[in-house]
């Protein structure tokens, strides 16, 4: 009887893993700063997000266009 217990959680931990992950929220997914001239300076924009999953989020990589 232990055994069948301890079997069933060990499947349910093991299934837990499978489905925890973590997933980024984003308040907003693209800026558009219209037309820009050179002598506006620099400018910059935040995006505000949230990791909305089970497990830590990492971010390894960024892009900008």
């Amino acid at each position: 009887m232990k055994k069948v217990i301890f079997l069933c959680f060990l499947g349910l931990f093991f299934i837990s893993l499978l489905y925890s992950k973590p997933e980024i929220s984003f308040s907003e997914k693209s800026f558009d700063f219209g037309e820009v001239l050179e002598t506006n300076g620099k400018l910059h924009h935040k995006f505000i997000f949230t990791n909305t999953g089970d497990e830590p989020l990492e971010i390894k990589k960024v892009k900008s266009s």
